[in-house]
């Protein structure tokens, strides 16, 4: 079932969302309609943070696989190696928040795969304007990839957020 937040505006230079007050501080009159769509379970059975460990083994068999394979011959192979280790971090830190509970941790995670996402974009950008029929196959594999990594920081962002709640819920 998906949560749906309300946001208002309760005075020109102040953002209300969920009892919480954020200030506007570039201009004073701006229309905000934003709905948030949170995951309550992770492939319709399994509890987000079950899911988020699952979401961290997995994530970071397939970047180890890909830097096995990744051929160090052009620069874009370079930065995509380079994000690959670092979304290879983000997913310990995954498995490590999701074991303890800890937002912090997670929010590395939510960061590398987002930068994880935008350099597959940028390879597939690659691929498309140095088109070779051999290619098809790269492309949608990084296509599947890009889907499948949004999915993963959605479910990610559910965990978060429901770990948010929890937190100021004891407060």
């Amino acid at each position: 079932m998906p949560h749906w937040a309300v946001i208002y505006l309760s005075e020109p230079d102040k953002l209300c969302f969920n009892n919480q007050i954020y200030i506007n501080n570039k201009n004073n009159t701006f229309v905000l309609i934003i709905m948030r769509f949170l995951l309550r379970k992770f492939c319709y059975c399994v509890g987000l943070r079950r899911g988020c460990f699952a979401i961290a083994c997995v994530d970071f068999i397939i970047n180890l696989v890909i830097l096995i394979l990744i051929d160090d011959v052009s620069y874009i192979n370079h930065v995509e190696k380079a994000v690959g280790i670092c979304h290879c971090m983000g997913c310990i830190m995954l498995a490590l928040g999701s074991l303890i509970q800890s937002t912090v941790l997670l929010v590395f995670y939510l960061i590398t795969s987002l930068v994880n996402v935008g350099v597959l974009c940028v390879c597939v950008i690659m691929l498309v304007i140095n088109f070779k029929i051999f290619y098809l196959i790269m492309m949608g594999v990084e296509l599947c990839l890009i889907g499948l990594n949004l999915y993963f920081w959605v479910v990610v962002f559910s965990y978060y957020s429901e770990l948010l709640e929890t937190i100021e819920g004891d407060f």
